[in-house]
């Protein structure tokens, strides 16, 4: 429960965040904590995908992107997670609306079913809804990329919502898509820094072969 909490305030806090580096910092703690909560509630699964599973939260959702992100923002120097100023009275309205309709939701699904557990369920829907918030408000693709890993992120709690029953292969594919969604969009982060010395959706259009 204790783990849920700390990944529920970080939620809150990358929502109203104005710093790039703060987002990368949460996303670390993001994967530490995903890390506890998969040993407590995967336990039971067989050793190969319960191995494959921790190093995935770990090494790569804890590691090797925050890493890559991290690069990518000092060589292009981006600091702020958006050029267009969002206030933080709004984002701090939108996400008291994503934590109250997730818990809202988590309560309604689990006076349905049982097999269901309510709490992951709600935070899985609060970093789902946060991440497409982070993707949705803001205009830098760097924010974008840490929009589709927190995105990430509630799917796998998600999946712990369920009882632990995870399909490996499709929590590897989800994971190799977003890994593949990061790559190529920090490569096109560099380019436009190169060419046209912004980091912008609106100069996307501008990218020629």
């Amino acid at each position: 429960m204790l783990l849920l909490l700390a990944f529920g305030l970080t939620l809150v806090y990358m929502g109203i965040a104005d710093r790039v580096r703060r987002l990368i910092d949460m996303l670390i703690l993001q994967g530490i904590l995903l890390f506890g909560m998969a040993i407590i509630q995967l336990h039971h699964i067989e050793i190969v995908n319960l191995i494959f599973i921790l190093l995935e939260t770990l090494v790569v959702k804890a590691v090797i992107l925050p890493l890559f992100l991290l690069r990518v923002k000092k060589r292009n120097e981006i600091s702020k997670v958006s050029i267009t100023p969002v206030s933080g009275f709004s984002k701090g309205i939108w996400m008291a609306v994503i934590i109250a309709f997730s818990f809202i939701a988590g309560h309604l699904l689990h006076e349905s079913s049982d097999a269901i557990q309510a709490k992951y369920f709600s935070v899985g829907i609060a970093a789902i809804l946060t991440g497409v918030m982070l993707i949705v408000k803001h205009d830098k693709i760097l924010t974008h990329l840490m929009g589709y890993l927190v995105l990430e992120n509630g799917i796998f709690l998600l999946t712990l919502a369920v009882g632990g029953e995870m399909p490996i292969i499709v929590n590897g594919a989800i994971l190799l898509d977003i890994v593949l969604v990061v790559l190529v969009l920090g490569l096109i982060i560099n380019r436009l820094s190169t060419n046209f010395g912004a980091t912008t959706l609106e100069h996307l259009s501008e990218l020629k072969d």
